[in-house]
């Protein structure tokens, strides 16, 4: 599943779930870097401009929302708990659409499967809290390159672990 189709089944389901007095017919997807925050500060009146998109500080949302970034490698509860507290708002963990947010819909494929998580930040616990059961991070890949060593990874499947390109 796509970043934008993940974005636009979580904007429908708000739409009609969200609250009982949400009545907008249209959601919106904010971009996060460089539009809402640039690092850990908060642009422009963005802040101002979020809590609009609520019932008077009651945290009902008035107009359904999600933010989609491209970045990731922290767990979206994480992500919306800081972003939360950077902008004032009160921000689901399903309000947050992340690069790797769509490998959720992949664990009832792969769930028990050996899976190398890479990438920068947290991936592993990314995967694991996702549901994955059987997660490293690909520190040894960062350490072959680190020593320059040539190795094949047949020790590995030697080891008779099942791997999956996903």
């Amino acid at each position: 599943m796509t970043l934008e189709k993940t974005a636009v089944n979580l904007l429908s389901f708000w739409n009609c779930h969200s609250s009982s007095r949400c009545t907008s017919s249209f959601g919106i997807a904010f971009d996060i870097d460089g539009v809402i925050l640039r690092g850990q500060n908060p642009i422009g009146n963005s802040p101002a401009a979020l809590k609009r998109l609520y019932h008077d500080y009651s945290w009902n949302l008035k107009i359904p929302f999600l933010f989609l970034t491209n970045g990731g490698g922290t767990p979206e509860s994480r992500r919306a708990f800081e972003m939360s507290q950077l902008l004032g708002v009160k921000i689901l963990p399903s309000q947050v659409v992340q690069g790797h947010s769509s490998f959720r819909s992949l664990l009832n494929r792969f769930e028990n499967d050996f899976i190398v998580a890479t990438g920068k930040g947290e991936p592993e616990l990314v995967m694991s809290e996702y549901g994955f059961r059987k997660v490293v991070a690909s520190y040894f890949n960062m350490m072959l390159s680190y020593f320059s060593i040539q190795c094949s990874l047949d020790f590995f499947i030697s080891a008779q672990l099942n791997w999956s390109i996903i």
